[in-house]
């Protein structure tokens, strides 16, 4: 009677195992990018149905994009990914097992002969440590990256902002110019009626008008434009509502030289830079660690 044979080396192992890897990094993708697309569908839905406060002031409109911006909430959740790999980049590979069974002798009846093995890989000293600092430096370049997105977002809130308030107060002294003029032209009409002004006041009077209605459609036009950005910035259709604006604050003092020296040194900006620059050092020790020999420690049972 044959015997069946069933053999499961190293190699094997280690081949079946890389594929594994790569085929669960594929699946770990694809369910990435599903669940930020509901994520994303979700957060634009919650943002459509939160109305904002009126009237809207420069604070207010500033922390609704900052809370409701779609790119900072992913740059949010890829900060929180990169966090969470670093204890994972500092650990030893996983350990491999391997089971091998054959007859003890063809046509024997004294059964199967068993192998059983467990292996440990072990990289050169000091690798691990490595690793863990490239991840640790990738975190901070998130991390850095995401406070410098938050400060791009205020500063293009602010100024849109700033555009909503001057296209509806743009609108507001065309509406007291036209005013104006209708009574101007009032007064004309009654005077050339009288004989007192030449037709031509009358006629002047009506290029102005003429003239101010057609720059009035040009701020409503742009009051449309502003509209559509910032809904863009909350992550909304372009045609949500947005509630009239309060008046701007009072300008501010800038601050000394030292302290603005002292911030733009600090800058978010500056500091990815710095975090890739430990990066870039850390993966060249890698390399270098790379060229030294591996280590593998086993212990096996046989019958």
């Amino acid at each position: 009677m044959c015997g069946r044979v069933i053999v499961w080396n190293l190699q094997t192992e280690c081949l079946v195992r890389q594929y594994s890897k790569s085929l669960a990094s594929v699946v770990g993708l694809a369910l990435f990018i599903a669940v930020s697309a509901t994520h994303a569908a979700d957060l634009g839905r919650r943002n459509r149905d939160v109305p904002l406060p009126a009237p809207l002031t420069a604070g207010s409109f500033t922390a609704a994009v900052l809370a409701r911006n779609a790119s900072l909430s992913a740059m949010r959740q890829a900060l929180v990914a990169a966090v969470s790999g670093i204890r994972s980049a500092g650990a030893l590979p996983d350990p491999m097992l391997s089971v091998s069974a054959a007859p003890r002798a063809f046509g024997s009846a004294m059964g199967t002969g068993e192998d059983i093995e467990v292996s440990q890989a072990l990289p050169w000293w000091g690798t691990l440590e490595v690793r863990k600092e490239i991840a640790r430096a990738d975190a901070e370049v998130a991390r850095h990256d995401l406070e410098a997105l938050r400060l791009r977002l205020a500063a293009t809130a602010r100024g849109v902002f700033a555009d909503w308030v001057f296209v509806h107060r743009a609108l507001a002294i065309n509406a007291s110019n036209q005013s104006v003029i209708g009574e101007l032209r009032h007064i004309a009409t009654v005077r050339y009626a009288t004989g007192k002004v030449p037709q031509s006041d009358v006629l002047q009077a009506d290029v102005e008008r003429t003239m101010l209605a057609q720059q009035r459609l040009e701020w409503q036009r742009k009051i449309a434009v502003v509209a559509a950005r910032m809904n863009a910035l909350l992550d909304r259709p372009p045609t949500s509502p947005i509630p009239l604006p309060a008046a701007l604050p009072a300008p501010a003092h800038l601050p000394p030289e030292v302290t603005l020296l002292q911030r733009t040194l600090t800058h978010p900006q500056l500091q990815a830079l710095e975090a890739q620059e430990r990066a870039a050092r850390a993966k060249a020790a890698l390399a270098g660690k790379q060229r030294y020999p591996q280590f593998q420690v086993s212990a096996g049972y046989n019958s």
